[in-house]
């Protein structure tokens, strides 16, 4: 049996990875597992001991093909034939990025069991999983969802992960040991650095911070880590017992930072690779996290780690961030607004503690997709929404039945796309009311390019699906007995 796993992002999505690439190895341990990324990452692959091949796709050799279909260069195709040529028989994208279904669809065979995104016949997108629909439809910055990426990862995978998932070999941190000599007995690992630069701290905020925690710490020492781009902005970081900064930005290799992360204290950082790789080693972390990040789905996972958000860095507070590290230090309650993993195995994976947030969207996500309950409602312009959509959902179903029935020829796709633009403005009017349409308009998308009658069966079994959920809020007990009629409900 041979398994492709596929990553084609960057370090931190590869190291979410490496729980269900183990996780498979042990469910399977007589497979070959492969794995393809892009070779600009793959360092963050090649350590992993259970893969048997790993593939690296050269992005930037074959950008004219990927971005113009340049049929001149041939390099990507001689290279995807080859992948295409080891008949593997289950393939895992687990990269949600239109690159990856193509390449998914390229290379599977006609036995492969593909799990992930890839592509129908006509070169439109298949989302052939349920864990996958729920990523394209639920997942991002600006939604709802709360269900960690590595849990999806593994949801899309089929496996279950378990402690021993998680571990880093001690033949890597020994190799970090050795090229990394002299570290101080008692110190916090400090990631400067982050994927983009909407997540990166100021150096002055990052001096004011390290000041106030070595003040307050006379033991600590603090080892700076980031890449060789960011060498110049450290040497700005600056605090007043000078020997107790440790500066390595720039001087190590991708794998030494797990012996670093793992002697340290915790590790300090911004939605970072470095962050996912603490996970790894189950490292307490405290994560500085910002409106552009959605932390649910890629925050800290180790034990007793904590996430400190801000919308933006310029409106973080220098002081009241480091007081709350120095309770996290001293195991104390963290006074600020703020985010803690929890110790069950619940759905989500943090606690929020100060926040006021609405549930409900999230509550639906749940109903939905997981079989919970639905939640209680209590809000009037919701309900008139729910019964509009329901409303939408019976019409839709009315003409295509007489659709069915003859009595309309040559229309269903007229109707279809009338009750789209009706059912667009009303998720542009009442955001509550999101989760449902985005699983409809991902399960409309989901249908393939089958013949008619069967893409006409389809449609009406989803708008059936709609109706039956809508139903559980349109003229039942789930409706608030405080509910009353609100300003002004949503008009079509």
């Amino acid at each position: 049996m041979k398994i492709l796993v596929m990553q084609l992002a960057r370090f931190g999505d590869t190291f979410q990875t490496w729980p269900v690439a183990k996780s498979l190895k042990r469910n399977f341990p007589e497979a070959e597992l492969h794995y393809l990324c892009r070779k600009t990452f793959s360092g963050a692959i090649t350590p992993l001991n259970c893969i048997d091949k790993v593939w690296q796709l050269d992005i930037a050799q074959n950008l004219d093909y990927i971005l113009n279909n340049d049929s001149s260069t041939d390099n990507i195709e001689q290279y995807l034939d080859e992948l295409s040529g080891e008949s593997f028989d289950q393939i895992i994208n687990l990269t949600y990025s239109p690159l990856s279904s193509y390449i998914t669809s390229y290379i599977a065979g006609e036995n492969t069991e593909v799990k992930g995104f890839t592509r129908h016949d006509d070169g439109a997108l298949d989302i052939p999983d349920d864990p996958s629909a729920l990523i394209y439809g639920q997942l991002g910055v600006y939604k709802f969802n709360r269900i960690h990426l590595t849990r999806l990862f593994s949801a899309v995978a089929g496996i279950d992960l378990i402690e021993e998932d998680w571990v880093v070999t001690e033949d890597i941190l020994a190799e970090g040991a050795l090229r990394v000599p002299g570290l101080p007995s008692r110190y916090l690992a400090v990631h400067i650095g982050g994927s983009t630069h909407e997540k990166l701290l100021f150096h002055s905020q990052w001096s004011e911070i390290l000041n106030s925690l070595a003040m307050a710490n006379p033991e600590l020492s603090f080892v700076l880590l980031g890449s060789s781009s960011e060498v110049n902005f450290s040497e700005n970081i600056k605090i007043e017992d000078s020997s107790r900064l440790h500066n390595l930005v720039g001087k190590t290799k991708l794998t030494d930072l797990f012996h670093v992360i793992k002697n340290s204290k915790l590790l300090l950082a911004p939605d970072s690779s470095l962050m996912h790789m603490a996970s790894l080693l189950d490292k307490q972390t405290v994560n500085l996290s910002f409106s552009n990040v959605n932390f649910w789905e890629t925050g800290p996972l180790a034990k007793n780690s904590y996430v400190l958000w801000n919308k933006e860095p310029k409106s973080i507070n220098s002081s009241e961030l480091a007081t709350a590290i120095n309770e996290i230090l001293s195991g104390q309650e963290v006074q600020i607004n703020h985010a803690k993993i929890k110790e069950d195995s619940s759905v989500e994976a943090y606690e929020l503690v100060g926040y006021e947030v609405e549930d409900f969207q999230w509550n639906l996500i749940k109903a939905i997709y997981l079989g919970e309950n639905f939640p209680i409602l209590d809000n009037m312009n919701v309900y008139t929404a729910l019964k509009q959509l329901s409303e939408l959902t019976d019409m839709a179903l009315r003409d295509l039945e007489m659709v069915r029935s003859g009595q309309f020829q040559n229309v269903q796709l007229e109707i279809i796309n009338n009750v789209d633009q009706l059912i667009h403005t009303l998720e542009k009017l009442v955001p509550e009311i999101r989760p449902i349409i985005w699983w409809f308009n991902t399960e409309r998308l989901r249908i393939g390019p089958w013949e008619d009658q069967v893409v006409f069966d389809k449609n009406y079994d989803i708008f059936n699906q709609l109706r039956a959920l809508l139903s559980v809020y349109v003229g039942t007990s789930l409706i608030a007995p405080q509910l009353t009629q609100a300003d002004e409900p949503p008009s079509l």
